[in-house]
């Protein structure tokens, strides 16, 4: 539902958060995205409903994502908003644990586990605000249960490649403030790991990897990255411009591919693109991946948003989304010691630009959840100094 009302997101952010968009970069990406459509349909790599799918669910989310506040609201209380809405997902958590099958949450969310992890990353934000609150000796007694409870709920919902996410994001964050006071924290990040790379999920997941490279019957989630020089080499421009919209592995690719069904293939049909029947759906289709086999999890699946802005628009596209995204986590990390604001920033941007790398799409409804977050936090700034020249000078040229 919310991929379908995507392209209002813009307008109902910008009615409670004023809004300034990075023109420059828009209109840059703009023109990717015109030259890389006309380009994979000439070649037929894409067909026109690629185009339209990606232009309705994934250009929104550029928009968005090169957006800030441009003043602050006073209406908007970044604290109040984040305790009410923890609550509403407090109650979809306790239900969730409640009425879980097979030992992991299923079905109050749904039949598929990418409800589930969907629902592990919008509990991460969470986690990341009260935890740093915590960390930072700013909680009171309730924060500090919420941060554990969050906290509890993300590893309960069995999602392997996201606890890898968040201990990489502790031991980066570790490996920059390298310092004495933060050994005891660096220990625990050390035996947290070891204790992940000794759990049965853990080594269930490096067999799975092991035996993808060998074995062609089974989802390989490993050979999406593994296969990405091997596609730029049998079709060099692709390196420039990419292969299309909707081409690869993204997420407007997969709402219209062969095994799906809704609202956009009932008006649209189903399309395959030429690479991705080639490269990305013998290693998630109908025909091996179900919850029985236990074929479903993120291991398997051959989702990032890194790999399909890349394949999709070519490395210049990938420079202006992740180089940009790059060079806002280092200014949180320069400034986290002003505000709390900047280091609860640093942890959610920090832990979402690897998540998107490894295994998310930037098109997605924890995604949107994620930008929320980056707002209500800017908004808080913004109110705090009345105007932020350095955030204007970084995002909204």
């Amino acid at each position: 539902m919310i991929l379908v009302i995507i392209p209002l997101g813009y307008s109902l952010f910008n009615r409670i958060f004023y809004l300034s968009i990075e023109k420059t970069k828009i209109k840059l990406l703009g023109g990717i995205f015109f030259v890389s459509s006309i380009v994979g349909l000439a070649l037929q790599w894409i067909d026109l409903e690629n185009v339209i799918i990606a232009a309705w669910v994934f250009i929104p989310i550029l928009i968005l994502f090169f957006c800030c506040p441009s003043k602050a609201n006073f209406r908007i209380d970044c604290d109040k908003f984040i305790k009410i809405t923890a609550i509403a997902i407090f109650i979809v958590d306790i239900l969730g644990i409640i009425l879980n099958t097979r030992g992991t949450l299923t079905s109050i969310y749904g039949e598929h586990y990418e409800v589930v992890h969907g629902m592990a990353m919008v509990n991460a934000l969470y986690l990341f605000y009260y935890g740093v609150k915590f960390y930072k000796r700013e909680a009171n007694l309730i924060e500090k249960i919420a941060a554990a409870f969050f906290g509890y709920y993300f590893f309960l919902c069995d999602f392997g490649i996201g606890k890898m996410c968040l201990v990489v994001t502790i031991g980066i964050y570790l490996l920059i403030h390298a310092k004495v006071k933060y050994f005891i924290l660096t220990a625990i990040a050390v035996a947290c790991w070891t204790h992940l790379s000794k759990s049965e999920m853990f080594q269930n997941e490096m067999m799975q990897m092991n035996y993808a490279q060998e074995n062609q019957d089974n989802a390989r989630k490993t050979l999406m990255f593994s296969e990405v020089p091997k596609f730029f080499a049998e079709n060099p421009v692709a390196a420039i411009v990419g292969c299309g919209p909707g081409g690869y592995n993204s997420r407007a690719t997969q709402l219209i591919n062969q095994d799906a069904n809704n609202i956009f293939t009932d008006i649209f049909g189903k399309h395959s693109p030429l690479w991705y029947k080639k490269y990305i759906y013998p290693l998630w289709n109908h025909t091996f991946v179900s919850m029985s086999s236990y074929t479903d999890g993120t291991r398997n699946k051959p989702f990032s948003s890194f790999v399909a802005v890349l394949c999709e628009y070519g490395g210049l596209a990938l420079w202006l989304v992740f180089g940009t995204w790059g060079k806002r986590i280092i200014f949180y990390l320069k400034k986290e010691n002003e505000s709390i604001w900047y280091s609860i920033l640093l942890w959610i941007n920090l832990f979402y630009f690897i998540s998107c790398i490894a295994h998310e799409w930037m098109d997605s409804t924890e995604f949107v959840a994620f930008l929320m977050f980056n707002y209500l936090l800017l908004n808080e700034l913004l109110k705090n100094k009345n105007k932020l020249p350095y955030e204007k000078n970084i995002f909204c040229r």
